[in-house]
């Protein structure tokens, strides 16, 4: 791997919601308003060792778990971001009222986040099934501005190959003319 600055990412990413299950990036366009701190994607697996009579050292390890979480700070105190942040059921909000009762099921919906990918080009990356988890604390204070925490858990998609993520890369499109990396044609 080569040492390139145009491959250091630097943020914001731009956040949007839509339909639980939806995979396509294009479908996915309730966008959730300003945010502050970026976007935390953070990954974690559970291995076991494969142990045998015969050896003392395991002879290999089994992926047994995978979790994988999503957390951001929305700078929009609107209703349908209170919405979304408590995890209640689009019925909760009607006109100006938004009525905190979230009942057992669980609301999903699906995210993307778009931002800078290496070289200048646009990073997508989309989530088809993520709900609401964890404490959620909003600090309404004199002269602050207020802030709502979110974080996610993502499970296994319901689409295309049942993936819990797809992160893709755009290339950026050259000021003379081309298309994805691609010079244009000279006559």
């Amino acid at each position: 791997m080569a040492n390139d600055a145009k491959n250091i990412l630097t943020g914001p990413v731009a956040l949007a919601i839509g339909a639980a299950g939806e995979d396509d990036a294009t479908a996915i366009a309730t966008a959730v308003g300003y945010t502050e701190d970026g976007l935390q994607l953070s990954y974690g697996d559970t291995l076991t060792d494969l142990e045998v009579d015969e050896e003392i050292f395991a002879v290999g390890a089994t992926r047994t778990a995978v979790e994988i979480t999503l957390s951001f700070q929305m700078a929009e105190a609107t209703l349908s971001n209170l919405l979304f942040a408590y995890g209640l059921p689009s019925s909760a909000l009607a006109g100006s009222v938004l009525t905190i009762n979230p009942g057992t099921d669980v609301e999903q919906v699906s995210l993307k986040a778009t931002g800078q990918a290496p070289n200048g080009g646009t990073r997508t990356y989309v989530f088809p099934r993520v709900s609401v988890r964890g404490q959620r604390q909003t600090a309404i204070r004199k002269g602050q501005k207020v802030l709502i925490p979110v974080e996610l858990a993502v499970y296994k998609g319901t689409g295309v190959g049942d993936v819990p993520g797809i992160i893709t890369d755009t290339p950026a499109t050259p000021a003379n003319g081309g298309s994805n990396g691609t010079p244009p044609t000279t006559p």
